[in-house]
Formats: C-alpha cells, structure tokens, sequence
C-alpha cells in the first residue's frame, strides 16, 4: 500500500502541475483574444496598411478605382474577417470549458485524496481513470485549439506575403496580377476547408471509438 500511496503521490503532482499549467494557457489565449495582439495584430496591421497601398498604386498605374478594388477583394477581406471571428469565439468557448474542467478535476483530485487516506483501493483506481480520461481530453482540446491559432497565423502571414509582392512590382503592377492573387487565395481556402473537414472526420472517429472502448472495459 505505501508504493502504490508513492506512486499515486507522485502522479497527483504531475497533475496537479497540469493544471497549474491551464492558467498559463489562459492567459496567452486572452492577449490574442484582447483585439488578436501581439504577432497576429502586428500581421493583421501591416495587411490592412499594404492592402491600401496596393489600391493606390493600382488606381495611379491601371486607373482602378477604389469601389472597383473594393469590389475584388471583398471575398479575400471578407474570408478573413470571418476567421477572426471564428478564431475569437473558438477562444472563448475553450477558455470557458477549460475553467470548468479544471474546477472539476480540482474537485476529483480532492476525492482522490480522502480514497487514499482511507485506504480505499478500488476506489482510487476508479479516480485514477476518471482523471486520466480528464486530462487526456483536456490534452486533445489544447492541441487543436493550439492548431487553429497556428493556422490562423499562417493564413494571415500567407496573405500579408501575397500583398507584399504586389507592392514589389511597383509600377509595373496590374490588375490581372491582383486577381491572380485573389484566386490563389481562393484555392488556398478550399484546400484549408478541405483538411479541417477531414481532421473532423479523424476526431470524430477517434472518439468514438475511445467510447467503445471505454464501454467495452466497463463490462
């Protein structure tokens, strides 16, 4: 009984460690939340200041006039008007589950203590589980949630890269070469619709067959 009071002793502190960690977290999911700061802002900064500029050159070099320029890039401003929404809820939603689940795996850590106390073996190990599931799926969300910042981040670098290279060509810059853009980025998209489709599809079929599995050893 006192290896396995070690070992659990052990384990709590690693937990606990966990969700210390959560606190970390929260507070760098809100500097982007807080008018996407920091490395986002700056990207999303430069794009608006060079979007405009390639407008100007366009209306001095092929006489584009601002509605019409307006008009070509409403779908790529408005994709990405929309991903910053999305990324902001997204967020918010995470923070919101993970205040909740670290409350709760406090409170089972808690529970885990008195079962060890008591010498309650079965039921330690019942609490073992359940805060390994927890944590497994704290993991999973902090993983995706880490993906989505990072995609995002790459779509804004992406598009920042796009419009720094119609500026690049001065004078000799043309309007087929700002649609030219405007469709690579429409291909892009669909390629990331395309993968976030399927990495659903992966996690969706994952857990449901960690719920078969956890049915099965519950039998």
């Amino acid at each position: 009984m006192k290896k396995l009071k070690k070992a659990v002793e052990d384990v709590l502190s690693a937990y606990e460690e966990r969700v210390e960690s959560v606190g970390s977290f929260f507070d760098a999911a809100y500097s982007v939340l807080g008018g996407l700061k920091g490395s986002f802002g700056d990207i999303k900064e430069e794009r608006e200041k060079m979007h405009a500029q390639v407008g100007e050159l366009l209306a001095r070099t092929e006489h584009l006039r601002k509605k019409d320029f307006s008009n070509i890039m409403h779908g790529v401003l408005l994709t990405q008007e929309q991903k910053e929404k999305e990324v902001g809820n997204s967020l918010k939603e995470y923070i919101n589950k993970e205040r909740s689940v670290a409350g709760a795996l406090r409170e089972n850590l808690k529970r885990f203590r008195d079962a060890l106390a008591g010498g309650e073996a079965e039921r330690v190990k019942e609490f073992q589980t359940l805060i390994k599931a927890i944590l497994a799926e704290q993991e999973g969300r902090k993983q995706s949630v880490t993906a989505m910042l990072l995609e995002f981040q790459n779509q804004q670098q992406h598009s920042a890269a796009g419009l720094r290279e119609l500026l690049a060509r001065g004078n000799a810059l043309r309007i087929k070469d700002l649609k030219l853009m405007v469709k690579e980025f429409g291909n892009q998209r669909e390629k990331r619709l395309a993968l976030q489709i399927n990495r659903k599809d992966e996690v969706a079929e994952l857990l449901g067959s960690d719920k078969v599995g956890a049915g099965a050893g519950s039998k």
